[in-house]
């Protein structure tokens, strides 16, 4: 019998593999920060978890001297909101496709952040240096299903989270000991997975619960790491 949940997770994949094939290209203003969005790029428009994050992040104290790595960028918002509203000197935007690496750097250079904010195309946080960061901040995929395409890739983590778990393990190495993990997740999310990451790699952390959807709530996790011992 399938539950109640994957019911949810499938209904919920099927929503936005309808609303982002539904353009091309667009401009949308999030947040008061203009954007332009292709096919293959993850929305902030109407999404749930952009929102969550955004709005957590407003309330949080960043030093402007941190080093902040945005995980996983696609239109490159969240780079362009702490460039723009924190003052933050050192920004990188890293994401695995060279497609949303493009746009980001588009966005950027139309907010006029060129000179504060870097793009990178890598895979999670791989071509970082070890304790080089003090803060990382993804919406990363979250959903516990196997991705069927690369439309599936912008919100699907593999039925193990894969993408989660790898955050969490590359976060580690890359950051400073107190360093900083932000990053959503879903209550559809198998919270005692990512619990059992962040503690099983050194983190203590905050879950914030942040919006309710007709599917799911969104929590933001606020997870700091103590310890970088094996």
């Amino acid at each position: 019998m399938i539950s109640l949940d994957m019911i949810k997770l499938k209904a919920l994949r099927a929503m936005l593999r309808y609303y982002h094939k539904s353009f091309d290209k667009k401009k949308i203003k999030v947040d008061e920060i203009t954007l332009t969005i292709e096919r293959g790029i993850f929305s902030p428009k109407y999404t749930f978890s952009s929102a969550a994050l955004l709005s957590f992040l407003k309330s949080k104290t960043i030093r402007r001297t941190f080093r902040v790595v945005d995980v996983g960028t696609g239109s490159g918002i969240i780079a362009i909101f702490l460039s723009s509203t924190k003052k933050l000197r050192w920004v990188i935007a890293s994401d695995i496709s060279i497609h949303a690496a493009k746009v980001s750097l588009r966005n950027i250079k139309d907010n006029n952040l060129y000179s504060y904010t870097d793009v990178v195309v890598c895979d999670c946080l791989s071509p970082f240096r070890d304790s080089a960061v003090d803060l990382v901040i993804s919406n990363p995929p979250y959903l516990p299903l196997n991705p069927r395409n690369g439309l599936d890739m912008l919100f699907c983590a593999g039925e193990k989270l894969e993408v989660l778990i790898k955050l969490v393990r590359q976060s580690r190495r890359c950051l400073k000991r107190r360093g900083t993990l932000i990053f959503t997740i879903s209550s559809l999310t198998p919270f005692d997975s990512v619990s059992k990451a962040l503690v099983d790699n050194g983190f203590v952390y905050i879950r914030h619960q942040m919006s309710r959807t007709p599917f799911d709530k969104i929590y933001v996790m606020d997870a700091i790491l103590i310890s970088k011992e094996d």
